[in-house]
């Protein structure tokens, strides 16, 4: 399965794409239709809403702050079709300040997994229990929080490292007609561009020293997500879900 055959084309949003298709160490593929990542969702169209519906999206998970929400309704919110779900992993105003200090996305990653265990085993356990319909779940840029629940999703599953931080960083390839005009918005009202490119940024390498991290600090994934309460069972759930497809099943979906 191609980076081409992951993505979502939407108009109202740049980087909504399928994490199946990824091979695993125990020689199978993660599944598609199962999960997608995805950027913010308040500027889906009526076409764009149909799409993701179409593609069997039934539940949605929505991992931004509650001052994000309100700036920035999910079109789903109100949605009869789909099952809506706001579990941030910034719930304080101490954790956001240190995420919007930025210091690096590396403290970010490692603030995520070490002081935001209950949130993320929150968000594990909706997946793994969700029906078997297609859940997306989504921040705003589709990188930072969205990109460590889905290190941890991939991981769980058995694909390695290398795969992981590769998936992390095709962000930045979506987003990057986005990112040339929030800098010019940035550049006229002044900003620290400076700050703005460091947050912009995303580099493979910052994955993989967080997962090299993890390891360290952890285990591994599976070690680290029974560490934070995961139970056996959801983790079993969710690699029942995930693992297991085959390149016919991966086409027969898309």
């Amino acid at each position: 399965m191609s980076e081409q055959q992951r993505r979502l084309m939407l108009q109202g949003a740049v980087n909504v794409r399928d994490i199946g298709g990824y091979s695993t160490q125990g020689g199978q593929l993660t599944r598609s239709g199962v999960f997608l990542r995805a950027d913010n969702l308040d500027r889906l169209t009526d076409a764009d809403q149909q799409m993701l519906l179409d593609y069997g999206v039934r539940r949605i998970i929505d991992l931004r702050s509650l001052p994000e929400l309100q700036n920035f309704p999910d079109v789903f919110a109100q949605s009869p079709h789909v099952i809506y779900q706001h579990l941030p992993l910034l719930e304080d105003k101490p954790q956001m300040a240190f995420v919007e200090a930025m210091p690096s996305h590396y403290e970010v990653y490692v603030h995520l997994l070490d002081q935001c265990q209950p949130q993320i085993r929150a968000v594990l356990e909706t997946l793994a229990t969700a029906d078997a319909a297609c859940t997306l779940y989504h921040c705003t840029g589709g990188k930072d929080r969205t990109g460590v629940i889905s290190a941890l999703l991939l991981g769980l599953a058995g694909v390695d490292a290398v795969t992981i931080a590769q998936d992390y960083a095709l962000t930045g390839d979506y987003l990057a007609p986005r990112v040339a005009q929030w800098r010019h918005r940035a550049v006229d009202a002044g900003e620290d561009m400076e700050r703005f490119d460091r947050l912009m940024l995303t580099n493979p390498d910052v994955m993989r020293r967080t997962l090299v991290y993890l390891h360290e600090q952890y285990g591994s994934i599976p070690d680290y997500v029974k560490a934070i309460g995961v139970a056996d069972s959801a983790i079993d759930q969710l690699r029942n879900r995930f693992v297991g497809g085959d390149e016919e099943q991966l086409f027969e979906t898309i």
